[in-house]
C-alpha cells in the first residue's frame, strides 16, 4: 500500500496529515454551509502541512473549493434576494480582472513571505469578524448611485486582486 508521501504532488505529507486535511476540509464545508468563511479553516490547515510543497499550491487548491462554494452561495443569494444586476455585473467583471492580476502575481513573492501575509490576514479578518458579528446584517448604502458604483468597482478590483493573490477573507471584505 502506498503511503501518502509517495503520492505525486503531496510533498512529504503522511497519511495522518492527509486525514487531518480531510477533516479540515469537512469542517470547512460545514462552516461554509452555515455562516460562510470555510476557507478560513481550510487554508491554515493546508499552510501548516503544505501539500504540494509551496504556499501558492495550497492557495490554488483552496481556491478550487472556494469557487464551488461561492458559486452555490451566489446562486442561492440571487434567488432569495433582489440583486441590482446593473451594479453587480460590472463589479463582478472588475473583480474577475483583479483576481486574474492577483493570481498572476501570487507566485512572485517567496513562499515564506506569502505564508506570513496570508496568516496575518486570516487573524485580522477572524478578529474583526468576531468583534462585529452583526456586520453586514443591515443594508445601509452611504453613497448615491454614481458614488456607489465607483465604490463598488474599486472594492471589486481590490477584493478580486486579494482573492487572486491569497483568497482568505474575501467574502468578509465584500461585507466590510
Amino acid at each position: 500500500m502506498l503511503t501518502a508521501s509517495n503520492w505525486p504532488g503531496f510533498a512529504d505529507l503522511t497519511l495522518a496529515g492527509l486525514l487531518f486535511l480531510c477533516a479540515a476540509a469537512f469542517l470547512a464545508g460545514a462552516v461554509d454551509a452555515v455562516v460562510g468563511g470555510g476557507e478560513l479553516v481550510q487554508l491554515p490547515a493546508m499552510l501548516v502541512l503544505l501539500p504540494g510543497g509551496e504556499v501558492v499550491h495550497s492557495l490554488a487548491t483552496s481556491e478550487v473549493a472556494a469557487i464551488a462554494v461561492t458559486s452555490a452561495a451566489a446562486r442561492t443569494y440571487a434567488t432569495r434576494t433582489p440583486v441590482d444586476w446593473r451594479a453587480a455585473l460590472p463589479m463582478a467583471l472588475v473583480a474577475l480582472l483583479g483576481s486574474l492580476d492577483g493570481a498572476a502575481l501570487a507566485d512572485a513573492p517567496p513562499s515564506s513571505v506569502l505564508n506570513v501575509v496570508v496568516l496575518v490576514a486570516l487573524v485580522v479578518v477572524d478578529v474583526h469578524t468576531w468583534r462585529r458579528p452583526d456586520l453586514g446584517s443591515v443594508d445601509a448604502p452611504r453613497f448615491v448611485r454614481r458614488g456607489q458604483l465607483v465604490q463598488m468597482l474599486l472594492g471589486g478590483a481590490v477584493t478580486g486582486f486579494w482573492d487572486g493573490v491569497a483568497g482568505p477573507g474575501t467574502g468578509s471584505f465584500l461585507v466590510f
